[in-house]
This record gives structure tokens, C-alpha cells and sequence, in this order.
């Protein structure tokens, strides 16, 4: 079994969850956050990882970040060293060269391995690596910041994330029903 794949109508949004790396230039001096290296697309990406909103709001994201390992590390990934920005559909689509954002969730089993939770809103942006892209997605974070910046106070979900991580793989996140 897995999700189904639908189509993303453009009135929504997607999130696009980013750590603040990469925020020293070579000149020292503090980058713009996020910066083009949120967006570029790593080896054998065909898109840039989202999560659609019908699916996920802004806990459940982070709640989702805190139940995945990184998969060098072997460790929980820290919730609170991301933040999370807000895309609407429709502008994503204007970029010229945006292909497309597509739904593509994430079915791990029923249940799912601890660290690596399914995520039915899975989506990605469809492009290729491309400054003039970057630029955009950079300049809407902040041209729009108010509405893109999904301002949170990560700290107040530790004890649920902690109640979620005890109970391993038996949770919301890791089956279906």
C-alpha cells in the first residue's frame, strides 16, 4: 500500500524547511537566509523537497523533521535548527523555469522504520539548478516575509516529539491507520 499521488491545485502552499548553514561568506560577512544553497538540488534530485499543505501544517512539519534520522549520522534530526518558509503554488508555477510542482509522498511501510517516518505531503519543485531560480525563491523569503516566514515556537512541542520518539515506530507518522 502507499498514498495516492494527487495533483496540487494552485491555490496552495507547499513549506520548504531550511537550516541556517551556509550563513558566513568567504568576505566573513553574514549570507542572506535562506540563500541559493537551500535550493540547489543535490545529486540525482529531480526536485526540491516540499511538503503540501493539505497534508501537513507548520507542527506536523516539525514534528516530522524531529521523528527523521539523518541518515550519515544515525541521530535524530534537531527540529529546532530549521525554520520554515511558505510558498503559494501559484508563484512557484510562474517561474518560467519551474517545470512543475508535483505531489511525490513518502511511503515507508506500515509501519515505518524508526527515523524515517512516511509523509503523504511530500512534494517537490521540478527544475534544474538555475541562479535565476535560486534568486527568486531567495528574493520572495524576503520580499514576503511576513507571509512566507512561518514563525513558530519550536520549543513548545519538545515534550509531544518526546512522547512521539518513546512510543518508536507506533505513532501517526510511522502507520496508516
Amino acid at each position: 500500500m502507499s498514498f495516492k499521488t494527487e495533483l496540487i491545485p494552485d491555490e496552495d502552499f507547499v513549506f520548504r524547511q531550511v537550516t541556517p548553514r551556509d550563513r558566513e561568506g568567504p568576505n566573513g560577512k553574514r549570507r542572506r537566509f535562506p540563500n541559493e544553497t537551500h535550493f540547489q538540488l543535490r545529486k540525482n534530485e529531480e526536485g526540491l523537497s516540499v511538503n503540501w499543505s493539505k497534508y501537513i501544517d507548520v507542527e506536523k512539519n516539525y514534528i516530522l523533521i524531529a521523528l527523521t534520522k539523518n541518515q550519515e549520522k544515525g541521530t535524530f534530526q534537531n527540529h529546532t535548527a530549521y525554520k520554515i518558509f511558505k510558498y503559494p503554488v501559484s508563484f512557484l508555477r510562474s517561474i518560467e523555469k519551474i517545470e512543475d510542482v508535483i505531489h511525490t509522498p513518502k511511503f515507508n511501510g506500515d509501519p515505518a522504520p524508526i527515523g524515517k517516518p512516511n509523509n503523504q505531503s511530500h512534494s517537490d519543485v521540478v527544475y534544474e539548478n538555475d541562479v535565476e531560480i535560486f534568486v527568486k525563491l531567495m528574493d520572495f523569503c524576503e520580499d514576503e516575509y511576513d507571509s512566507a516566514y512561518c514563525n513558530f515556537e519550536v520549543n513548545s512541542i519538545n515534550d509531544k516529539i518526546e512522547e512521539l520518539k518513546a512510543l518508536l515506530n507506533d505513532t501517526p507518522y510511522h502507520r496508516l491507520a
